[in-house]
């Protein structure tokens, strides 16, 4: 049993000696032809993800968030009142949220070019603000009279998350959701199975 075993061995050592050989020289035999089956069985290949028109994936991924601003701003209203009735102040500290990136969805076919199966470039849209929020829970109410109409009130709101994105925009905001898209995009596509070197992302003008 043992000499079986062994002499089993020596044949599988043999058939790789052999391929190596063969694969070294270049020369088109049994051996060589062997050695590149087991190659493309064995080696992992890169393959390029085709499962679904890439365009259609990316597109149906919608909003693309690729930067994101958070600040607490307080805004405070005041109903002046004639003497002796004092003035009613309201204060409230909203913790808004806002969200900038790509909606995708206005990618058109011809914003994704495949050069063969190896080479893609995209053109992304222009970037945007996606999201402004600021949920009821996320802010603080100071001295409320509960003498403010919703009117009043829903102004207050806007004028909260106009500020912030006012803010978030003087710091930067669209710059970072450029650069970020633009490389978020590059390491989607490379998952896709193109390599980093042959993915191109810009931004559409």
């Amino acid at each position: 049993m043992k000499r079986t075993l062994k002499t089993i061995g020596w044949i599988i050592l043999a058939i790789f000696l052999f391929w190596g050989i063969q694969k070294v020289r270049g020369v088109d035999s049994p051996f060589s032809r062997l050695g590149r089956q087991m190659s493309s069985t064995f080696v992992p290949q890169q393959t390029i993800w085709t499962d679904t028109p890439i365009v259609e994936s990316i597109r149906g991924m919608r909003q693309f968030v690729t930067a994101s601003f958070y600040e607490e701003l307080p805004i405070v209203n005041t109903k002046d009142r004639q003497w002796p009735i004092p003035d009613d102040d309201l204060v409230i500290i909203y913790n808004v949220t806002i969200e900038a990136g790509f909606d995708l969805s206005k990618l058109s076919d011809d914003d994704i070019t495949l050069q063969g199966d190896s080479a893609i470039t995209v053109y992304l849209p222009a970037p945007g603000i996606l999201t402004r929020r600021c949920n009821p829970s996320d802010k603080i109410v100071f001295h409320d009279s509960n003498k403010w109409s919703q009117t009043e009130l829903d102004k207050m709101h806007q004028e909260a998350l106009d500020k912030v994105e006012h803010n978030a925009k003087r710091d930067g905001l669209m710059t970072d959701a450029i650069t970020n898209g633009c490389q978020y995009m590059s390491r989607l596509l490379c998952s896709f199975g193109f390599k980093q070197d042959n993915v191109h992302v810009y931004i559409r003008n």
